[in-house]
C-alpha cells in the first residue's frame, strides 16, 4: 500500500479462477464463456456500517442472460454456483434476486448493457438496496449476517464484462449515508498495534551463554501463553503458561502429561533461554497476552468454577485452569463473545488434546493437535449432545478424560475473531498451485491450518521465519524442522496459498486461524503491508 489513507478496493486478482480475466487496474472483470463464476473485492466489508458498490455490465456480445452483482462470504464452499451459496445475495440482469441460496423470483428491475447499478449494504440493518440509474429498485431484507463478506460480480451464463467503482473514479453513492470501500473509510481498529497483545520472534540459542529477549509487554504483570519450537532441528513443541509457571510445559505434538522444563525463565519484559537447552539453533517463540495478573481469579459463571481465569477482551483471548470431576459441566470464559477456536489439555495424564473450531461441522466435533486425523465426533457431550457450539460466555467440557477427568487439572486456551487483528474460518482447497485467497483485512502475525476431511498435519506459518514471501511452515503435531516447499504468502489484506500440497490445499475443507494482525490502515507505521 502506497500510503496510510485513500487506498480503494478493487476486484481481487489473486482469487483463483481461470475463467475470469481482470484489467483496467483490476476494475474490469471479463468472464470467459458459459459457467457459474464470481470475482470478489480485495477488502472484506466491515461487520458494521453502510457500504456501497457501483457496477456496470459493459458486455456487448449478444447480451447473454444472468449476469449478477451482490455479496458473498469469503471463500464459499464452491468457487462456482455463487448465487446458490447460503451466505450470498445476488441481483441478476433478469431482475431475479437470490438470497441465502434461494431465488426470491423477479423482484428488481432488469438491466442491460451500460446500465449503472448500485448495491448499498447496511450491515447493521441486514439490508441490501438495489439501485438502477440512481433509482431504488428493491430492498433485500434479512441478508445473511456472515462476518466475512465481499461485494462481488458474477455470471451464470455467457460472457459478462463488469466494470466496478469503489470510489477511485469519483463514485459517490446515491444515498450518501453509504461509504465507498476504502482504507480511509474502514472503522478504527480496536487494536492499532498488535505488539501490545502478541509477540512473535526468533531466538538463536547458544551453548556458551544464556540468551535474553525483550518483548513489548511485562510478563510479570500479565498472564500469558508462550509457544516455543526449534525451527532448524527436530524438537518438541513447548507450551508454557503463566498459571503453571516456566518449570512445567505441555506439548502439542504428543498427548503426554505436563513435564518438567529447566531452560526457560521470564522477568519483567524479557524471557531467557539458558544454555541448559544445549543447542545453537533458531527457535520460534510466540506469546499471547491475557489479562493482568492482579485480575486473575476463579470464574464462577459456569457450573464448574475455574481455579484461575484470565482474559484479554480487546484481543479476544482467554485462558483458565479447572479441576475435572467427570460430570458434564460448563466453564466460564471471562469473555462476552463466543470462542471460535478452543484448545483443552489434561495436565495430569496422557490424554490427547481436544480442539474445537468454528469451521467444524458442529459442536460435537473436535480435532486434536497431537494427531493428523480429520474431524471426529466426541461421544460424551463435548459442548453438548445436540451439537451446540460455545455460548457467548461458556463452553462445555463433556465427560471424557481428555477434558474432564476426575481429580485432574485441565488447562484451556480460547480465542474469538477481532476485526483487523484475528480471524478464524474455513475454505475449500482446490488442489492447485494457484490456491485459495483468504481475505482478513490485516497482515497476519501468525497463521495455522488443518484439513478436516483428510489425514493431514496441522501447519503453522510465521512471517518471522522467512525474510519475505513465501512464509515457512512448521507442524504443531510433529517435531520436524520448518518446511519451505509448501509456500504461503502473507499479504496486507490476508493470505494467499501458493501450493497444491494437501497439508494446506487439499480438494476438501481446511480450517484456519490468523492472529497478531496489523490492520490494513491505521494512519501510522503499524499499518499492515504486503511483504
Amino acid at each position: 500500500m502506497a500510503n496510510e489513507y485513500g487506498n480503494y478496493a478493487t476486484l481481487n486478482p489473486l482469487y483463483p479462477s481461470s475463467n475470469v480475466t481482470l484489467s483496467n487496474g483490476n476494475l474490469t472483470a471479463t468472464f470467459a464463456g458459459s459457467g457459474h463464476y464470481h470475482n470478489p473485492a480485495t477488502m472484506l466489508i466491515p461487520t458494521t456500517g453502510k457500504w456501497a458498490l457501483k457496477a456496470t455490465d459493459i458486455n456487448s456480445a449478444g447480451r447473454p442472460s444472468y449476469q449478477m452483482i451482490g455479496v458473498i462470504e469469503d471463500n464459499p464452499a464452491s468457487l462456482t454456483d455463487a448465487h446458490d451459496n447460503v451466505t450470498s445475495v445476488y441481483w441478476t440482469d433478469q431482475g431475479v434476486v437470490y438470497r441465502a441460496g434461494s431465488s426470491l423470483g423477479v423482484q428488481a428491475a432488469t438491466y442491460t448493457q451500460n446500465d449503472v447499478l448500485e448495491i448499498l449494504y447496511d450491515r447493521d440493518a441486514a439490508t441490501l438496496k438495489l439501485y438502477k440509474g440512481g433509482v431504488l429498485s428493491y430492498t433485500v431484507t434479512s441478508v445473511p449476517t456472515t462476518a466475512n463478506v465481499f461485494s462481488a460480480v458474477a455470471n451464470e451464463g455467457g460472457t459478462a464484462v463488469w466494470t466496478v467503482d469503489f470510489g477511485q473514479n469519483g463514485y459517490v453513492a446515491t444515498d450518501t449515508d453509504y461509504l465507498n470501500l476504502s482504507t480511509a473509510n474502514l472503522p478504527e481498529p480496536a487494536i492499532i498495534n498488535p505488539d501490545d497483545h502478541f509477540y512473535s520472534g526468533t531466538v538463536v540459542t547458544s551453548t556458551s551463554s544464556n540468551v535474553t529477549t525483550t518483548v513489548p509487554f511485562n510478563l510479570d504483570d500479565y498472564e500469558w501463553l508462550m509457544i516455543v519450537k526449534n525451527a532448524t532441528a527436530t524438537g518438541t513443541w513447548v507450551w508454557v503458561n503463566s498459571f503453571i509457571g516456566t518449570g512445567k510445559f505441555i506439548r502439542s505434538n504428543a498427548a503426554n502429561a505436563q513435564g518438567d522444563l529447566d531452560w526457560l525463565s521470564v522477568s519483567g519484559t524479557t524471557f531467557t533461554i539458558s544454555t541448559a537447552i544445549a543447542t545453537e539453533d533458531t527457535f520460534l517463540v510466540e506469546i499471547h497476552k491475557a489479562g493482568l495478573k492482579s485480575a486473575s481469579a476463579s470464574n464462577t459463571v459456569g457450573s464448574t468454577n475455574t481455579t484461575e481465569t484470565s482474559f484479554n477482551a480487546t484481543s479476544g483471548f482467554s485462558m483458565g485452569v479447572y479441576e475435572g470431576d467427570g460430570s458434564n459441566a460448563t466453564i466460564g470464559t471471562g469473555l462476552s463473545t463466543a470462542y471460535e477456536f478452543l484448545a483443552v489439555k489434561n495436565l495430569d495424564s496422557a490424554q490427547g488434546w481436544r480442539n474445537w473450531h468454528v469451521g467444524l461441522t458442529d459442536g460435537t466435533k473436535y480435532v486434536r493437535f497431537d494427531g493428523t486425523g480429520g474431524e471426529a465426533t466426541e461421544a460424551a457431550n463435548w459442548h453438548d449432545s445436540s451439537g451446540a457450539t460455545p455460548a457467548a460466555t461458556l463452553f462445555s467440557i463433556g465427560t471424557t478424560a481428555n477434558t474432564n477427568q476426575a481429580s485432574h487439572t485441565h488447562l484451556y486456551f480460547g480465542w474469538h475473531g477481532v476485526d483487523f487483528y484475528s480471524s478464524f474460518g474455513k475454505y475449500e482447497g482446490n488442489g492447485a498451485t494457484d490456491g485459495p485467497m483468504i481475505t482478513t483485512n490485516f497482515s497476519a502475525g501468525s497463521s495455522f491450518f488443518k484439513p478436516i476431511d483428510a489425514t493431514d498435519a496441522w501447519s503453522l506459518y510465521s512471517p518471522v521465519l522467512s525474510a519475505g514471501n513465501p512464509d515457512n511452515r512448521l507442524a504443531f503435531n510433529n517435531d520436524a524442522v520448518q518446511a519451505t516447499d509448501r509456500p504461503l504468502d502473507t499479504l496486507s489484506n490476508g493470505l494467499k496459498v501458493r501450493t497444491s500440497n494437501g497439508v494446506i490445499n487439499p480438494s476438501s475443507t481446511v480450517i484456519y486461524g490468523s492472529w497478531g494482525g496489523r490492520p490494513m490502515t491505521d494512519g501510522s507505521t503499524n499499518q499492515g503491508r504486503a511483504r
